[in-house]
């Protein structure tokens, strides 16, 4: 699990990095431009700002990643209605143990997908610049398939806790 996770933070911190560079590049090679900040659900924009807006963004990306990290620290797994199973106290940690760590890698996943999206919405946000595209129109399509994706992320990942390893 070690590695999942350490794979999970360098995969979050590849997405931040690449989120900065991108911003950082709109924002030095465009004086700043004006940009879409908000989308409605059908991907028209419905609020414009500057693209140093975008930091922000980035922002919330790493707190929800901190969050959801401690989240995971701090989780408490009361398994008193399985004792009858296990053999010995050492049995017991140990799966109290194994149930904490997938619920790290749960919420480090779905921390990670988030920052996913984040990074395909500042692509998106290139493009747009580079191709002169002012209308703000993303294919909410991407935006069906992050919804989508989290609740598949959510349903296995539950599935996953809930299985057992005596």
């Amino acid at each position: 699990m070690r590695s999942i996770t350490r794979g999970l933070h360098i995969f979050f911190s590849l997405t931040v990095f690449f989120q900065l560079i991108v911003i950082s590049y709109v924002i030095i090679s465009n004086n700043n431009p004006q940009v879409p900040i908000h989308f409605s659900f059908g991907g028209t924009a419905d609020s414009f700002g500057n693209a140093s807006e975008y930091y922000l963004l980035i922002g919330i990306n790493i707190l929800v990643y901190i969050i959801t990290f401690l989240l995971g620290k701090k989780v408490k797994v009361d398994m008193k209605k399985f004792h009858s199973t296990f053999k010995t106290n050492e049995d017991e940690i140990n799966a109290q143990n194994n149930i904490k760590t997938k619920i790290q890698v749960f919420l480090q996943v779905l921390s990670t997908n988030f920052s996913l999206f984040i990074s395909v919405l500042i692509a998106l946000l290139l493009n747009n610049i580079i191709n002169d595209v002012t209308s703000g129109n993303i294919n909410s399509i991407g935006i069906v398939a992050f919804f989508l994706s989290n609740l598949i992320i959510i349903i296995v990942g539950l599935i996953w806790i809930n299985t057992f390893d005596k």
